[in-house]
């Protein structure tokens, strides 16, 4: 093969390439998730005011702190996972925070749930369906500047399983929300605590991660026939 042939060879191979995004590092863009995350639960608190009986609720109700620790390794193993997964090479880190966020999700239904259906929580009276509604919305409202820019972090890397990805950061964001959440509500029933507030994260990925993977194919698909 002539080397006009192989110049020209390899003109056509890179003429339908596409550059590079260049991703930022995996610390720093779960920092800024997660900062911007506890920053809109602050704001939230403020604007809502914290429960002035969470102390004594903490002490008489332990699925209280149950719940919370769960959802605080949903958030942070979520987001991890969302944004390693989204960066081709950094599959052992999304595996390892994929399975934080297992035992996150383990503590918060498994644990919380058990102390709170087996604990004092269980005798109070349960509060109305639509309150538990009503606080996983409060949590993913709260979520939605942090869930935003992980989103948009994961659309902008090259995720191999784009779903799992916009999943975990809409899960891990919503988690944020839920335990600013759960300082200011006044409901601890045994069924709200776990529905209301432990799956909250369940009704952000309903809500944030579906849209944002149907955007994706959207984007690949123009992209593919561009």
């Amino acid at each position: 093969m002539s080397s006009t042939s192989s110049e020209r060879l390899v003109e056509e191979l890179a003429r339908d390439l596409e550059p590079v995004r260049r991703v930022p590092p995996l610390r720093r863009t779960t920092a800024i998730v997660l900062g911007v995350g506890a920053v809109a639960g602050v704001v939230g608190l403020a604007v809502t005011g914290a429960n002035a009986e969470l102390g004594e609720a903490v002490r008489r109700y332990p699925s209280l702190l149950a719940i919370t620790a769960g959802l605080l390794l949903v958030a942070v193993g979520g987001t991890v996972a969302a944004l390693a997964g989204a960066v081709p090479g950094r599959e052992s880190e999304a595996r390892a925070a994929f399975w934080v966020t297992v035992v996150g999700a383990a503590v918060a239904l498994g644990v919380g749930g058990l102390l709170a259906f087996t604990g004092p929580e269980a005798s109070i009276g349960a509060a109305p369906i639509g309150a538990a509604g009503m606080c996983a919305s409060i949590a993913t409202m709260i979520a939605l500047p942090a869930a935003a820019i992980g989103l948009g972090f994961v659309l902008r890397g090259a995720p191999g399983r784009p779903l799992s990805c916009l999943a975990a950061a809409a899960a891990g964001s919503v988690a944020l929300g839920s335990i600013a959440n759960h300082m200011h509500c006044a409901q601890f029933d045994a069924a709200h605590l776990v529905l209301g507030h432990a799956l909250a994260p369940v009704l952000g990925i309903l809500l944030l991660a579906l849209p944002g993977w149907l955007l994706w194919r959207r984007i690949a698909s123009r992209s593919v026939h561009a």
